[in-house]
């Protein structure tokens, strides 16, 4: 028994190996330089995240939102893929304020985030922190939430895109209350 369900799994594979992906599409790829970053704080304690307001969000709820700017405009309804001339290579992301007693001002918190699930419309991710460069974007945002906890009171983040060409962009976010 334990031997027949080894052949049939290994019949499935192989058949599945000589199936045909005829009808397949490859993607449209359009080329585009990445032209500027803003940043949102973002509050994720709800069904959807949504921009935070001045009144602050709860610690645990506190997601970093990416925006890459482009030469081009990005329209997922096409399923377009948008090739970056000079991909990201890096993203960094330090502190402007103690995040807590673990990470002072100016501290490297990148590890403390991690991707948002790719769930949430153009989420693509930061493919960055396993070496891998962002070089096609089918969207053009990118989620991040902390996994650390803060301590309450106000704080901001530098982040710091590294292109392959050497050039860094490097943006604040606005300073947000975490309680």
């Amino acid at each position: 028994m334990k031997h027949l369900l080894r052949i049939l799994l290994t019949l499935t594979v192989f058949l599945g190996m000589g199936c045909d992906c005829e009808g397949f599409i490859e993607p449209e790829y359009s080329s585009c330089k990445l032209t500027d970053v803003q940043l949102h704080n973002m509050n994720n304690e709800g069904k959807q995240p949504v921009e935070a307001t001045s009144a602050g969000i709860k610690k645990e709820a506190y997601l970093l939102r990416i925006d890459l700017i482009t030469d081009s405009l990005l329209n997922n309804t096409h399923y377009r893929f948008y090739k970056l001339e000079d991909g990201i290579i890096k993203l960094n992301i330090n502190t402007v304020d103690a995040l807590n007693q673990d990470y002072p001002v100016g501290a490297d918190v990148t590890t403390c985030f991690k991707n948002y699930p790719r769930t949430v419309e153009q989420n693509i991710g930061d493919s960055t922190q396993k070496g891998d460069t962002i070089n096609v974007m089918y969207g053009n945002k990118i989620y991040l939430a902390l996994r650390t906890t803060p301590q309450a009171g106000t704080h901001s983040f530098r982040v710091t895109l590294t292109l392959a060409s050497g050039k860094k962009i490097e943006r604040e976010t606005t300073p947000i209350m975490l309680y």
